[in-house]
């Protein structure tokens, strides 16, 4: 027996096509948890950078073209915007997931025998890497994030600092050696 739907019942198919978006956002982050648990950094960016695509597409209810990169396509426009610029750069992506906080790092590729070998960590120079940041949950993250964004609001007052110094622990801290390690000059943040 076929059963027959109430047409007022129906969702447009624009209100489908946003929900299948608002899906796949949940399942690219759940995906992006699993290949970083891995140590699969290729696949994770892939799946974060779908993400984001989603949920722009989602807010701006456009389809965005482009493809998404992965960490090689990544390092080689990151290694050819220090080049231009004279200033190594690296790209940096927290990402917060329901029960930690995830630092993507992503340097310019270094080829340079002789950078390497004044290198604390000579086989790590130019390679991507990751930073877990446990006991912190997302709530945490987004809480600390709410309260930043309103003190900050208020020029007479330096209520922010607390909070600055909070994320510069969470985010900045835990990378900071190994920036400086790589000569780091600039950073872009790719943030969640």
């Amino acid at each position: 027996t076929l059963v027959r739907l109430d047409p007022s019942l129906q969702l447009p198919p624009s209100d489908l096509e946003r929900q299948a978006k608002v899906a796949l956002i949940d399942f690219k982050r759940s995906e992006a948890d699993r290949f970083l648990a891995n140590g699969q950094l290729d696949e994770a960016l892939i799946a974060i950078e779908s993400g984001y695509k989603s949920e722009l597409e989602v807010y701006t209810g456009e389809n965005i073209p482009g493809s998404i990169i992965g960490i090689n396509d990544g390092q080689e426009i990151i290694t050819e915007a220090s080049n231009i610029t004279k200033s190594i750069t690296a790209i940096v992506y927290p990402i917060i997931l329901e029960d930690r906080l995830e630092i993507l790092v992503i340097p310019p590729k270094r080829d340079d025998e002789a950078e390497k070998e004044k290198a604390v960590f000579p086989d790590e120079l130019g390679k991507p890497f990751v930073v877990t940041i446990r006991n912190v949950s997302a709530s945490d993250i987004n809480t600390v994030v709410t309260d930043f964004a309103i003190n900050l609001r208020d020029p007479s007052s330096d209520d922010y600092l607390r909070q600055s110094q909070q994320l510069y622990d969470w985010i900045m801290r835990p990378i900071h050696e190994r920036l400086q390690e790589e000569e780091i000059e600039t950073i872009v943040f790719v943030m969640d």
